[in-house]
């Protein structure tokens, strides 16, 4: 009797059952032998795959790509230009560079006024409407699709200047950076709604969008 029990429990042994209560632990979810439950083999390696399915999994941002600075982000509100910009993105981007463009050249002027090379403000102040005549051309790259958007261009940039010109001139007791400053703060931001508005139209015009 003895005998056979001993030979029904290396039985059981060998097919992975408890001798005990004669259930297989592995039908419980329960490791397997050799293996703790970290995952590691009989020889304490882990699996060549550990790990990556987190570094692969979604960061809960909204964002499968993750969050990567470069690419994975949406740009910031002042960086968006397109069909995707509104109205408050155009004219917050214009104004910041008007300012950016206008406190670059006091600081130049003033230098140039401390080493005797001229009397302070009479630098042009157009030039501070480099800025956002960069983000205009960024503009007409973004919207390529609209195929009137350079006779859009040249006319809103037209009335821009005649606006900014009559302004500016009715300042004529200011200095010329004073003049020119308020002619390109005139003349960007009328060129500015002239864009918003009318590449938006001919867009609509074109494809019904």
């Amino acid at each position: 009797m003895g005998l056979k029990d001993a030979g029904q429990g290396g039985r059981d042994g060998k097919a992975g059952r408890n001798p005990r209560t004669g259930r297989d632990p592995r039908a419980d979810g329960s490791p397997r032998a050799g293996s703790d439950a970290k995952g590691r083999d009989a020889k304490g390696r882990r699996p060549a795959n550990a790990g990556r399915e987190v570094r692969g999994r979604d960061t809960g941002t909204g964002d499968p790509r993750g969050s990567n600075a470069k690419g994975g982000q949406s740009p910031g509100p002042w960086q968006v230009t397109g069909p995707d910009a509104r109205l408050v993105d155009m004219l917050g981007q214009v104004i910041i560079g008007l300012l950016v463009g206008l406190a670059a050249l006091v600081v130049i002027d003033l230098i140039f006024a401390l080493l005797g090379l001229g009397p302070f403000g009479h630098a042009s102040g157009w030039l501070a409407a480099i800025l956002p005549v960069w983000l205009f051309v960024e503009e007409l790259r973004a919207w390529s699709g609209v195929a009137l958007r350079f006779v859009l261009a040249i006319v809103a940039a037209a009335v821009g200047l005649v606006l900014g010109s009559v302004v500016g001139g009715a300042a004529g007791s200011l200095p010329p950076l004073g003049v020119g400053a308020i002619g390109a703060a005139v003349a960007t931001l009328s060129y500015t709604l002239l864009w918003y508005f009318g590449v938006r139209w001919l867009s609509y015009r074109a494809t019904g969008r």
